[in-house]
């Protein structure tokens, strides 16, 4: 493989709804239908299956932020990390010490994705917790102490707070094993902190080695982008990106609700954008 195109979902190749245009979708299908190579690094987990349902990518994609390389076509895991249980602890103790309430996404036993908060959150949790659950998302759960739940595949643990309190905690849990960094979030006012095991360096490494690609092209928005951007050859942010995905950006090209990924991709490709 020549050349693999490597995009991020929310922000990025996604619209403002958080959907794939009609357009993306159709583009999609006639990149793999002329052998052009796409595929997805996302920190969703199986719900990037749900909104590219229109197009199915057939090259494998990351997941959880790096943390899962998974092969939607025969429907296998491909490369796989989890936070260990004593890194997950010491996380905690740093966000609770802080004054942070953290929520922890895992998959259980059945590989089904749960997203648990503490009794006694505060008053923000429960207001992304209520609108998750306004839009039918079943997969939270209350608890007395996220550390009842450690049994399961723990990918990803994040607490809303602002920057300047945030920021000096990214060394501390950096210093812990895991990858940490900063978020902003779109639909979501404020910061977030955000860690995982890995980051999407690690799956852009694993499809590099699993397709055999000479070059990979990726596209972001957001600070879980660092790490995608860091195993890339070139680098492209659209215009919504965040300041530090800017500054990192080979190129910049327009925003996520302008299918600038896939116009993009065109006219890389020698293909007329406006005709997708």
């Amino acid at each position: 493989m020549d050349t693999l195109y490597l995009t991020d979902l929310d922000g990025t190749l996604l619209g403002a709804d958080s959907r794939l245009s009609e357009r993306s979708a159709r583009a999609l299908r006639r990149f793999y239908d002329e052998g052009i190579a796409v595929t997805v690094a996302t920190g969703r987990s199986w719900t990037a299956l749900d909104v590219l349902a229109g197009a199915p990518l057939r090259a494998p994609m990351v997941l959880l932020g790096g943390a899962r390389v998974f092969d939607a076509t025969r429907g296998t895991i491909l490369r796989e990390h989890v936070l260990p249980r004593g890194c997950l602890c010491a996380a905690l103790e740093i966000l609770r010490g802080a004054g942070l309430c953290p929520l922890l996404y895992t998959q259980d036993a059945r590989d089904e994705q749960r997203i648990y908060y503490e009794r006694g959150a505060d008053a923000a949790v429960h207001a992304y917790v209520a609108g998750l659950r306004a839009r039918g998302d079943d997969r939270l759960r209350e608890v007395l102490r996220l550390e009842e739940r450690l049994e399961e595949k723990a990918f990803y643990l994040t607490a809303r707070g602002e920057r300047a309190a945030l920021e000096p905690l990214l060394p501390q849990i950096q210093r812990l094993g895991a990858h940490a960094y900063l978020f902003y979030g779109a639909r979501t006012e404020g910061c977030f902190v955000e860690i995982t095991p890995v980051s999407k360096r690690a799956g852009v490494e694993a499809l590099r080695a699993l397709t055999g690609a000479r070059r990979i092209v990726a596209f972001g928005d957001n600070g879980n982008d660092e790490g995608l951007f860091a195993g890339a050859d070139l680098r492209v942010a659209v215009r919504n990106a965040t300041p530090g995905i800017l500054a990192l950006a080979d190129r910049v090209i327009g925003e996520n609700t302008q299918d600038a990924v896939v116009r993009c991709i065109a006219g890389m490709e020698g293909l007329d954008p406006e005709r997708l």
